[in-house]
């Protein structure tokens, strides 16, 4: 059973009074009346903070672990916490850090901005742009000079000690401790901030100290190889020339077939083989196919020439009569069938053409493609002159489709006779023969 403590809970009140053994009161001579004319006071370290006092602001050897993890943290943002000996080893390894980055970066780059500024500052007029552009650096100077002053001599560790002594056990608020120390408010209240975070890490590691940074290996230290002899260029040239092979000629030097390849290859003896390139079963297969359609159109094209006389026939006539892969192919790769001949396309006037027999023809209801082979053009050629004269003598009808105008195939007259006298006239004769001279380098266009 839990005892109460004796004195537990014993609150001294400004109104109060105990009754004693002997029977009489005792008190603080206090009433309510004067109480009410009192103030009370809180005898306590900064009462109006909104976080408590921490425990390592007031234990010198927590502090004393926080500040050099806080330090390493600045000077090693990506290895802190993972650096091992004694405290002391690694507050001087931090501090001798950090005074190098004020030499090394600090410096130089204040050296450049202050060069900067005054160039922006000299240059006229002024535009919003560059007025922007020297508040920045009026900033980033500021920045880097409080970090000089404060780093450049022991890395920053005399302003963390200053910042937690006054803010935190003297009580002084942000101001106070940045007047004491020379620096300004919002530079104090960032310390405290940033110790505090980094005390939370600390806990978190002893809590489960798998989540703490384990230090690097050492890299193994590199033991530089032997330097070997050169290679006896005259004497691998020699034996190169017998048709030696490249190893034997390195058993023979005692050298490796590397070494006594570089060593010709550089002398301008021996020309490496080119590396054969490995192609994917895709490409493989874009091979294989393209093989077989070059033996296939080339086979095509000799047989079509064996029937023309030793020639491939026209364009024209492999496009009409169905061999336009082949053509397209012949175009493409002309290299497959430079062995062939090939027939030129020939415009010369057809002595077998009669524009006044085609028209009769082709009122007669004969085709135009049967017109055309009449006159001695081979099939599907020749059409195209044979309608164009006949548009010139006005008797040509084109193909209309059902219900567009009067069926194709109907006659161009009521009786032939009539037709023929038509035709015959002397003015359609002379025209005719003019539209003929003007039209005679259209024969042969394909149909």
């Amino acid at each position: 059973m839990d005892t109460e403590i004796q004195f537990g809970n014993r609150r001294s009140f400004p109104v109060h009074a105990e009754y004693g053994c002997d029977g009489e009161w005792q008190s603080t001579q206090i009433d309510f009346s004067d109480y009410a004319r009192m103030q009370t006071t809180s005898h306590t370290v900064a009462p109006n903070r909104r976080i408590a006092m921490p425990s390592w602001a007031v234990n010198d050897s927590e502090f004393r672990e926080l500040l050099v993890l806080f330090l390493e943290e600045r000077a090693h943002p990506a290895s802190a916490g993972s650096h091992t000996g004694t405290l002391a080893e690694r507050f001087t390894n931090a501090q001798k850090k950090l005074v190098e980055n004020c030499s090394k970066h600090h410096i130089p780059t204040i050296k450049g901005l202050c060069a900067e500024l005054v160039a922006l500052k000299n240059a006229a007029p002024l535009t919003n742009d560059a007025k922007r552009r020297i508040r920045r650096i009026e900033l980033q100077i500021e920045n880097l000079d409080t970090r000089l002053r404060f780093e450049m001599k022991d890395g920053g560790a005399a302003l963390v000690v200053g910042a937690v002594y006054y803010y935190y056990r003297l009580g002084m608020d942000s101001v106070g401790a940045a007047k004491e120390l020379g620096t300004k408010p919002p530079h104090i209240r960032q310390i405290c901030w940033r110790l505090r975070e980094t005390w939370k890490r600390l806990e978190r590691w002893r809590l489960d100290p798998t989540t703490r940074p384990v230090p690097k290996a050492p890299k193994p230290t590199r033991i530089p190889k032997p330097k070997l002899p050169p290679v006896d260029v005259a004497r691998a040239a020699e034996l190169r020339q017998q048709q030696v092979s490249i190893d034997e000629i390195a058993r023979q030097l005692g050298a490796s077939s590397n070494r006594v390849m570089k060593a010709l290859i550089k002398a301008g003896i021996y020309k490496p083989l080119a590396p054969k390139v490995k192609l994917s079963k895709r490409q493989l297969w874009a091979v294989k196919r393209h093989e077989v359609a070059r033996k296939h159109h080339v086979g095509i094209a000799q047989r079509l020439a064996k029937l023309n006389g030793g020639m491939i026939p026209t364009t024209v006539w492999l496009r009409a009569n169905c061999h336009l892969d082949t053509l397209e192919y012949m175009r493409r790769y002309p290299d497959f069938f430079a062995h062939l001949s090939r027939a030129r396309f020939c415009k010369a006037k057809n002595p077998l053409f009669d524009a006044e027999k085609a028209v009769a023809l082709y009122c007669a209801n004969v085709s135009v493609p049967d017109i055309a082979v009449s006159f001695g053009y081979s099939r599907q050629t020749g059409n195209n002159r044979i309608i164009n004269a006949l548009k010139r003598a006005g008797v040509y009808r084109a193909k209309e489709k059902p219900g567009h105008g009067s069926p194709a195939g109907a006659d161009c007259g009521a009786d032939s006779a009539n037709v023929s006298g038509r035709i015959i006239q002397p003015n359609n004769l002379a025209v005719l023969d003019q539209n003929e001279k003007q039209g005679e380098a259209d024969f042969g266009s394909a149909g």
